[in-house]
């Protein structure tokens, strides 16, 4: 009789084109960015704003395809048309019992010193945004790192993205702030005082003209601060300039809607 062959490992990726591949099932895409960052897409799942299910950066087609693997075992977000809503905290009959402490030891022992456990980084949706190829890329890509750097609790990164005379609006971030220092300063304030949890995009837009780029998002922040659970959602509005082959932020405003309890 005839052997038969194996199935064909539905995570196995196949190159559609430079930069681009399919998982063997099609259901995954991965590819990377202008900056060699990769994303993963899941067309089975969507964000809670009805979008498809964009996971990353991650820093190689390796930790990408991880990622897929984890995604298809452990599935976030929500399946096509399911109804989104916010979790509801468990009933006290849903919760676990407490566990049964251990009987204190003879004799007192040695204790290493505690480790500072590493900060957990936010879950992130990234809004899926066509490539064109050309400015707007590179614009779109100027406000990604600025916000990667702030996520990973590293604002002072983002120093170099930003105009010396840069103007920002944002109330969460104590309201206007004018200069580079003082809006890393205020980014500084924030990741130092709260712990973020969740970062999603969606509905990205950027025009350019004569130098000057306008991009535009709306976005939902969770993050919890002084023992308490926030979230605000609303849209994000960026205002670039061109200098030489490099773009720098020179404005920036936060138009959050009411926060969320």
């Amino acid at each position: 009789m005839p052997s038969r062959s194996a199935p064909e490992d539905p995570d196995k990726l196949k190159r559609q084109q430079a930069g681009d591949y399919r998982s063997a099932d099609g259901r995954f895409s991965v590819r990377s960015d202008r900056s060699g960052e990769w994303y993963v897409s899941d067309a089975e799942r969507v964000s809670e704003f009805g979008l498809e299910l964009v996971l990353g950066p991650y820093a190689t087609i390796a930790d990408a395809k991880a990622a897929l693997a984890r995604q298809r075992a452990k599935p976030t977000g929500h399946a096509p048309g399911q109804s989104i809503g916010l979790p509801q905290p468990p009933s006290h009959a849903e919760l676990p019992p407490p566990p049964e402490l251990p009987p204190p030891p003879e004799r007192p022992q040695p204790r290493e010193r505690p480790q500072p456990p590493e900060p957990a980084r936010p879950t992130r949706e990234i809004a899926r945004r066509r490539r064109t190829d050309d400015e707007r890329d590179a614009a779109a890509g100027v406000v990604r790192r600025i916000n990667d750097a702030w996520l990973i609790g590293s604002p002072e990164e983002m120093g170099p993205l930003l105009d010396r005379q840069m103007v920002m609006e944002d109330a969460l971030l104590g309201g206007t702030t004018v200069g580079r220092l003082p809006v890393v300063g205020a980014y500084l304030d924030f990741v130092r005082d709260a712990a973020v949890t969740r970062y999603a995009e969606a509905a990205m837009t950027v025009h350019t003209w004569d130098g000057v780029a306008a991009v535009r998002y709306g976005y939902r922040l969770e993050f919890e601060r002084h023992g308490r659970s926030h979230i605000t959602r609303g849209q994000d509005r960026w205002v670039l300039r061109c200098e030489g082959d490099s773009w720098c932020a020179v404005w920036r405003v936060a138009s959050p809607d009411a926060e969320l309890a």
